[in-house]
């Protein structure tokens, strides 16, 4: 819900779109290859041990942000500038003065 809510928030409407389907298919992409790398990896070093190495590995996406500068952020950035058209070439083009 709140992702959903920033998007909508933060991205042109002449673009939502593409952003959520960009999005998407980046998070369920995903999960083939890591269906594959841990099929592979249960494989060459057995099922205990490959399911013992994907325990270990969900806290260190959790170190991962925590190192970052996502972890300093206390504000969210401002939505998309209303008087625009929505789309970034538009906008673009009338900045040139064109």
């Amino acid at each position: 819900m709140l992702k959903a809510g920033f998007t909508q928030r933060y991205c042109a409407p002449g673009v939502l779109g593409r952003v959520t389907a960009s999005a998407a298919f980046l998070n369920y992409g995903t999960l083939p290859l890591g269906a594959l790398l841990g099929g592979a990896l249960g494989e060459w070093l057995g099922a205990r041990t490959g399911l013992w190495i994907t325990t270990a590995g969900v806290p260190l996406s959790a170190l991962i942000l925590l190192c970052s500068p996502v972890r300093r952020v206390r504000e969210l950035p401002g939505g998309f500038a209303p008087g625009g058209s929505g789309n970034p070439a538009d906008d673009t083009y009338a900045e040139q003065g064109a």
